[in-house]
């Protein structure tokens, strides 16, 4: 199965005339997530009531190293920030930046900067 898509706030920027309401999306932790990227993308990651891990999985880049970033903590009640994610090519992977949360308590959340 693929990983559950999801959907990012699209930054208002500096000088908004509006709020920007951002989305938390329960972790799948069956099939993971993913999102697509832009270039400048920021991820976060709620652990929830009872924290986790997640992992970040990017393919081998033309460096032939990967991007990977492997079981990171999250405590209970807290906020991780991954990124931006800016270079493509350690990232990409047929669909976008692909990542697995521990628990599906945690809650994920993109924000694609301007």
């Amino acid at each position: 199965m693929p990983a559950t898509p999801l959907t990012k706030l699209a930054w208002t920027g500096p000088y908004p005339t509006a709020l920007s309401t951002l989305t938390q999306t329960a972790a799948t932790i069956t099939t993971g997530n993913s999102f697509k990227m832009s270039g400048n993308d920021l991820l976060l990651v709620d652990g929830g009531s009872a924290g986790g891990t997640v992992t970040i999985t990017g393919p081998v880049n033309k460096r032939n190293r990967t991007g990977t970033i492997t079981t990171e903590a999250v405590a209970a009640n807290a906020i991780r920030v991954f990124g931006p994610f800016k270079q493509l090519d350690g990232w990409l992977n047929s669909d976008g930046v692909r990542l697995v949360c521990s628990a599906n308590t945690m809650k994920l959340s993109v924000i694609r900067l301007r």
